[in-house]
């Protein structure tokens, strides 16, 4: 099994990099109001893969508002 899983993480590796490239260019971490809509981006961001990968999410909202 563990070769079926590295050979996947291989295969999906570009993807597996853009994906990752594209969460860590939101400015996603800051307690200044002016970011507030980037942290909605970057909670939306996780939410969609999270829903992709068959993961029910029931909302993705900040906390504290």
């Amino acid at each position: 099994m563990g070769a079926t899983v590295d050979a996947y993480i291989e295969s999906c590796r570009d993807r597996f990099l853009a994906e990752l490239k594209a969460f860590l260019s939101i400015p996603s971490v800051s307690t200044l109001p002016q970011h507030k809509p980037d942290i909605e981006r970057a909670s939306e961001f996780v939410a969609e893969r999270l829903r992709a990968a068959g993961i029910f999410v029931w909302s993705a909202y900040i906390v504290p508002e």
